[in-house]
């Protein structure tokens, strides 16, 4: 996690440069090939990145991408959630929750029990993923969610998601 937040700087920190790039040019435009040519290529390799995120982020087959700890451009919020109710019936509930709850639902896989919904792009982060999996073990059926950003930085949002998903789940269930 440490690594993470601190690319966060990293990322922050490559913005402003090229931004200060960008006036520098205007102070000394006689050096604005040698700035074009470093800040360019720098910030196209993040705006691939981007892309290549948000092209890939509504299929669960990259779920693997998206919380893996050598990814050094998301972030991803793990959490279990243990419940009475037996899996098929929360599996319904689940989806229904997620529609329900300001998420867009992509994806499902009714064999496997897995979700994945996402998050749109707002103010304070480039959008989530979140993937839900339920798991039913000696009569305990357990919620395994996790929320990873498309891009770095999410300013607490993922364990917001989490919040949200639980109350929202909590509200379904009362009769």
């Amino acid at each position: 996690m440490k690594n993470k937040i601190s690319l966060t700087f990293i990322f922050l920190f490559t913005a402003l440069w090229l931004g200060s790039n960008y006036y520098f040019i205007s102070l000394k435009p006689e050096f604005a090939d040698q700035y074009t040519a470093i800040s360019l290529p720098i910030a196209l390799i993040f705006f691939g990145l981007l892309l290549f995120n948000f092209a890939i982020r509504k299929n669960l087959k990259f779920e693997s991408y998206f919380k893996s700890p050598f990814n050094i451009l998301t972030l991803a919020f793990y959490k279990n959630y243990q419940i009475d109710l037996p899996k098929d019936l929360l599996y319904i509930k689940m989806d229904e929750v997620l529609r329900t709850n300001g998420f867009e639902l992509v994806e499902k896989d009714e064999q496997k029990q897995k979700l994945l919904a996402i998050t749109k792009f707002n103010f304070l982060s480039w959008g989530e993923n979140l993937y839900v999996k339920i798991n039913e073990q000696n009569g305990n059926t357990e919620i395994e969610f996790c929320s990873a950003s498309v891009f770095s930085i999410t300013w607490g949002r993922n364990k917001r998601n989490f919040d949200k998903l639980v109350k929202g789940l909590d509200n379904a269930l009362i009769i």
